[in-house]
Order: C-alpha cells, then structure tokens, then sequence
C-alpha cells in the first residue's frame, strides 16, 4: 500500500503542472494574440480597427478566409478582427540571423488541403513568430482530405533570406536589399548554409530548407526542393531518384516529376516538387539540431540530373517547419549562410 502510495505521489504533478500542450493549447487564445505577445507577430487580435481580412485579399475565394469563432463568414464585415491565414514581416536581424523576413501561410485553406470548410478563426489555429527571427510556436487541428484519404499538411512557417520564386508575393519587398539574391544556379562557386534550431513538438510536422526555382523569364516557380531534416511525417511522392549525397548528408530523393496534374485540384499543378530526406536524422529528445550544409552539392546533383538548368534562378533561401497538426515550438539559435558567385 505505501509502495502504491508513492507512485501516485512521483505521479501526480504531471498531471497537475502545466504540460506543453496545454502551454499553446488553442483554447487559451491569449497566447496567440498581438497585444499580449508584443516581440511577437500572431494570427489572433483584438483590434477591431484593423483592416479586417487582409490576409485574404489575394486569395481567389476570399469567402473560406475569415470566420468567426463559429465559424460563419465574416469576411463583409469590417468589425470582425484580421484573420490572418497568411501575414509576414521584416526581421530585426543580429549576427546569428540573416533572415530577412518571416512568413506564416495557412496554404493548405486556399489550395484545398480538407480544411477549408473546417477552418475556425480563433479556434482552429494559433501561430506566433518573434519578430527577431529566433522562432515561433503553434497549434493546429489536423486537416483531412476525403478525396486524398489522408491527413493532410496545411500550414507552413518560413524564414527567408532574400525573395520567393513568385515575383508578385508581397513579402519579397524585405528581401530587396540582400544583394547575393537573385542568383543563377550557374553563378554559384560556393554555398553553405549553416542552421542551428531547438524544435519540440507533438504532432505532424517536418523541419526543411527549400528552394523554388523559376525560369529566367517566368513569374513562378517551376521546381520545388525540398530538403528535409527531422519529421514526423515521413510520406513522399512516388518517383524515386538516386540519392543525393553532400560532404556530410545523404539524402532519400523522391519526386512527382510528370505526375503534376494530379494536383490540379488544389492548383499547383505548375511546378513539380523534389521530396528528399536525410537518412541519418533521428528525432532527438532535447530538441536539438545543428545542420551544415554544402548547397553547392546539391545544384549540382539537380544540374547532373538535368532537373534543373545553369540559367534557372535561385531567388532566395526558405527555411520552413511545415505543419499537418499538433504544437511545436522552435527556438533558432543560429541561421547564417555563404554565398560566392563564380
């Protein structure tokens, strides 16, 4: 009986002591709101006098954007507070950061991921992003595609050193001033990239540095790639390539490569994607990661391969969580990289 007594005595402040989730859990919204984070930038806010919905504007459909708590369209109304299924900003940088800007994207609402009659303003998702560029944290209920049969992934949280691959996204205003970018593939001599994270989660998600390249006269990407570090996701496209190897990393290479009509319905058909994972990255129990990575070696593998060209155009760097489900924090320790053109 005292033995029993004192596994429940080791046991009970588990359970009465804040746990993770309940640290970011959605239904304490106050964790996710501007006024009360203020060296952060959230997706909640209580600032009727904001204009209402701008993270919809460019959405085609501005009608499955904004909601209330309830879940009715809202978007008409100028008294209902900022959605915010998308926003960005400038990053304060220091020495450990060169990221020029953040962006959060609830994509998966636009491009038809399962959630877009689900999504509830308030209830749904939570995200914030220090504006410093050290990190963010988040929570977000799954999304499920009946026509996939699958949970889905639907939010991406990115920190990008110069511009995006489309030339009108907004945010690339803040990349104007880094002069490496944009850059050729066959103007690079030397590219590293060095990353230095704490990330803690429970849920779906998978940590990556990607790249979206653009033919030199287009406006949108013709490639996605996608390297890929820790995850809990582990699933990937059906085409398998030969693996890609760096000085210090080896990678897992599958592709949709001739397959981009299949995703015509969610209307990114326009670009193939290129899904490689580091074989030897294991979840770590601390959170901690530290990558140093030769990039160099990977336009070259593209290039060998012929999916992709000298004269294509690499417009900048994104460092992405990208997010099925679940809350994670990520704490950034360090984000730097080299570039020198031939």
């Amino acid at each position: 009986m005292r033995k029993i007594l004192w596994i429940i005595i080791l046991i009970f402040p588990f359970f009465t002591s804040h746990s993770f989730s309940e640290k970011y859990s959605i239904t304490n919204p106050e964790k996710f709101q501007d006024e009360k984070q203020k060296s952060y930038h959230c997706n909640l806010s209580n600032d009727i006098n904001k204009k209402s919905c701008s993270g919809c504007e460019n959405y085609s459909t501005r009608t499955i954007c904004c909601y209330d708590e309830d879940g009715k369209e809202i978007w008409k109304d100028p008294q209902y507070s900022n959605s915010r299924v998308k926003y960005f900003g400038e990053v304060n940088k220091n020495e450990n950061i060169d990221t020029d800007w953040y962006l959060f994207d609830a994509w998966g609402i636009k491009h038809k991921r399962g959630i877009e009659k689900k999504y509830k303003h308030g209830k749904s998702l939570g995200v914030c992003i220090k504006q410093d560029g050290t990190g963010f944290y988040y929570t977000a209920v799954k999304s499920y595609s009946a026509r996939a049969g699958k949970k889905q992934s639907w939010v991406n949280i990115t920190s990008l050193i110069g511009k995006r691959a489309w030339t009108g996204s907004s945010g690339n205003r803040y990349g104007e001033s880094n002069k490496d970018f944009p850059i050729s593939v066959g103007e690079i001599k030397k590219f590293q990239l060095a990353y230095d994270y704490n990330f803690k989660s429970k849920g779906t998600y998978n940590n990556n540095i990607t790249f979206f390249l653009r033919h030199p006269d287009d406006v949108k990407p013709f490639i996605e790639i996608m390297l890929k570090f820790d995850a809990t996701a582990r699933k990937h496209k059906k085409i398998r390539f030969k693996n890609l190897k760096t000085n210090n990393y080896e990678f897992i290479v599958w592709s949709n490569k001739g397959q981009e009509s299949k995703r015509k319905i969610e209307g990114l058909e326009y670009f193939f994607s290129i899904d490689s994972f580091e074989r030897n990255t294991k979840i770590n129990k601390d959170g901690n990661y530290s990558i140093d990575i030769n990039l160099k070696q990977v336009f070259d593998y593209l290039v060998e391969r012929k999916l992709v060209k000298n004269t294509d155009i690499v417009p900048g760097i994104e460092v992405t969580t990208e997010i099925w489900d679940g809350i994670g924090e990520m704490k950034i320790k360090k984000l730097k990289y080299q570039i020198v053109k031939e």
